[in-house]
């Protein structure tokens, strides 16, 4: 069965419906217009290219913006690269892991599941299909943000979904494709 995920809610609640400008546009009287997910967390993510040559990078999360259709993030980095001639840029491998988290905070909200970091795991999300588009290197370090839009959420059994989503960085940056998700407990 397929639902559109602005008709999930019942029981009298209205639709949240994001609004359609990318994250660099987003007014803050459409943000209003949001639920708010104050979120603390640091996600980091340490790997190397080279042998003894790290390359590591922290988001530090400000909060998140959800919508019954999307999810905004807002977020600063850090960056850190023992690779000679390194730009320090926001890292596709680290929006990949932190897209993972934003499409687990919405399903949260789709799903009617109280978000909690600290609590443990309600979902598990599976990316199963992913297409990048990275023209140009992201180097702000403050008050990023990271678009996610839902196309559709199919649930193919009770408890597991087929989430289809576009995603914008900075404007710069998309990464669209679709996730299995699980419910776990």
């Amino acid at each position: 069965m397929e639902r559109t995920p602005y008709t999930y809610w019942e029981n009298g609640l209205y639709p949240r419906r994001s609004p359609t400008a990318y994250p660099g546009e987003i007014q803050e009287h459409l943000r209003a217009n949001a639920i708010t997910v104050e979120d603390s967390v640091e996600n980091k993510i340490s790997f190397n290219v080279m042998p003894g040559r790290p390359v590591q990078e922290t988001l530090k999360m400000r909060r998140y913006y959800v919508w019954d259709d999307a999810i905004e993030a807002e977020f600063d980095r850090e960056y850190f690269s023992s690779m000679k001639k390194s730009p320090d840029h926001l890292i596709f491998v680290t929006v990949l892991v932190h897209l993972q988290k934003m499409l687990y905070v919405y399903m949260c909200h789709y799903c009617g599941i109280p978000y909690d970091p600290y609590a443990p795991e309600k979902l598990k999300v599976w990316p199963t299909q992913l297409d990048i588009v990275m023209p140009r290197l992201i180097t702000k370090h403050e008050d990023i943000h990271h678009l996610l839009k839902i196309k559709s959420v199919i649930e193919s059994r009770p408890g597991h979904f087929v989430v289809t989503a576009d995603s914008i960085v900075e404007n710069q940056v998309t990464i669209n494709g679709q996730a299995m998700v699980i419910l776990i407990g």
